[in-house]
């Protein structure tokens, strides 16, 4: 029973971590986390009693009265989200362990040494190093990696940096996929000795970076979505500035009408200045004329961005800052996928003649989209808008209509409409029936014990008194029936 137990509950964390396996932070403190757990431990621990945080209205200070419940919150820019808890009647400030809350820049948290073919090995195998680095932060550790070629940045005990490098993809996943060489995310909240409010790994914790994040230009050759953050990022980007991100769109998608690119600005932060991140697209790979998609200023996020792919091999964004302020910079995702279909209407006419004519009725003008370049300036602080397809000068939009057997849209070119509402109900159909099959086996064991305990009982009952019907009669050497 307890090892069917065992594997229940590991099945049940497997449910989980399939159900959320969207990210909910894009941050690197989770100061962007709008999530609702409501209690410090993991929501894929085996506990089973879990310490609920307190009601923020409940706990007397006014700043934090307007959050919402008891959800783990980050509004006074710490290490990561975090909420009250009450210990021994009073209340105490305490981290939230929330595996869904991981900007996709970060791969985890590890321990500094692995197991690999039974011998102990440093985690990060790279021969650069800076160890109690006074102006250690998450940006320094990160530059510090990608100078010298690495691929992953590893921040340890708050003030030490560690790289590393795999020579092929499986040899990096063994490492970084492996759960035995994982570590709890609140073994990771150390915060850096040069900034307070991020974290810079644990004691005997690695907190591990992709140093492809806060780069001053990068190309994405095979990647349909991905996160483009700013340079420095997550500090403040520099001065004097001129950063290029190229996006090469492959097939099927390239020049293709059932495809588009999706920018979403998760974070946007420009202020006053003339600092602008523009998009541009081409239709050609080599010495493609660019067309002018939008230019971005201020700190109030823009609006979704989405660019048919009509006539789009690669697309351009550019950053630009000046010599005045530098802000926080900006977090964008992207993804390509599939055009939306586009559906008419059919209206049954009656004519003077008695007969019945389908008619389809003509797009009309006000719905067709704008095809002058958006130059969009955020210095006011106005509410958000729905998203607008923003159209290069010279992209044509097709009229064509979807065919039946390709669906409407999808996060993914090849993923369903629905992919996370799927993967959410699977997950719930699988956590029934692994209940169901929990309640059978607790009751057959019932059942089976309860049968064992009357054998038992019967086993040591008292014999009855013993009456042989046969008589021995040693004389005769006969045998008489009473």
């Amino acid at each position: 029973m307890r090892s069917t137990m065992n594997i229940f509950v590991f099945l049940l964390i497997i449910t989980a971590i399939c159900v959320q396996a969207e990210t909910e932070c894009y941050t690197a403190n989770g100061a962007d986390y709008e999530g609702v757990q409501s209690h410090i431990e993991s929501p894929l621990s085996i506990r089973t009693n879990f310490t609920p945080c307190v009601m923020w209205n409940e706990t007397g200070i006014s700043m934090f009265e307007g959050l919402p419940e008891n959800y783990c919150r980050n509004s006074n820019n710490s290490v990561f989200p975090w909420c009250f808890v009450r210990q021994e009647g009073q209340l105490q400030f305490h981290l939230c362990d929330i595996p869904s809350c991981k900007t996709p820049a970060y791969r985890g948290c590890y321990r500094p040494n692995i197991l690999n073919n039974s011998v102990s090995q440093p985690l990060m195998n790279g021969r650069h190093a800076l160890i109690g680095d006074p102006r250690m932060k998450i940006a320094r550790c990160l530059n510090f990696c990608r100078r010298r070629d690495y691929t992953y940045a590893g921040l340890k005990n708050g003030h030490s940096c560690f790289c590393s490098k795999w020579a092929t993809l499986d040899e990096r996943e063994s490492v970084l996929d492996a759960d035995q060489n994982r570590l709890p995310e609140s073994n990771c909240k150390k915060h850096c000795i040069n900034d307070p409010i991020h974290a810079c790994g644990g004691e005997n914790a690695i907190s591990v970076y992709d140093t492809r994040a806060g780069m001053c230009g990068n190309k994405y050759m095979n990647e349909n979505h991905g996160t483009i953050y700013s340079p420095r990022w997550p500090g403040r980007y520099a001065h004097n500035l001129t950063c290029s991100w190229t996006i090469f769109i492959l097939q099927p998608y390239a020049n293709s009408p059932d495809y588009q690119i999706v920018f979403s600005f998760v974070y946007f932060d420009l202020g006053r200045s003339n600092d602008t991140l523009t998009i541009d697209t081409t239709s050609r790979l080599i010495a493609g004329q660019p067309n002018h998609v939008g230019g971005f200023r201020g700190s109030v996020i823009p609006s979704d961005v989405i660019v048919p792919l009509t006539r789009v091999k690669m697309v351009f964004l550019q950053f630009v800052s000046d010599h005045e302020k530098a802000r926080n910079g900006f977090t964008i995702k992207y993804k390509v996928q599939r055009v939306p279909r586009i559906t008419t209407t059919t209206e049954t006419i009656p004519t003077t003649a008695s007969r019945v004519a389908d008619t389809t009725a003509p797009p009309s003008a006000s719905t067709s989209p704008s095809t002058s370049p958006v130059d969009v300036e955020t210095n006011h602080a106005e509410p958000t808008k729905p998203a607008v397809p923003a159209t290069p000068s010279n992209h044509t939009t097709s009229s064509e209509t979807q065919p039946a057997n390709l669906p409407a849209d999808g996060p993914e070119p090849k993923a369903t409409k629905d992919h996370s509402v799927v993967i959410l109900f699977i997950g719930i159909a699988i956590a029934v029936v692994i209940l169901s099959m929990a309640v059978v086996l607790v009751v057959t064991g019932a059942l089976k014990r309860r049968h064992r305990k009357a054998k038992e009982a019967k086993a040591n009952r008292p014999p009855v008194e013993f009456n042989n019907p046969v008589s021995f009669s040693n004389e005769s050497k006969t045998v008489t029936g009473v």
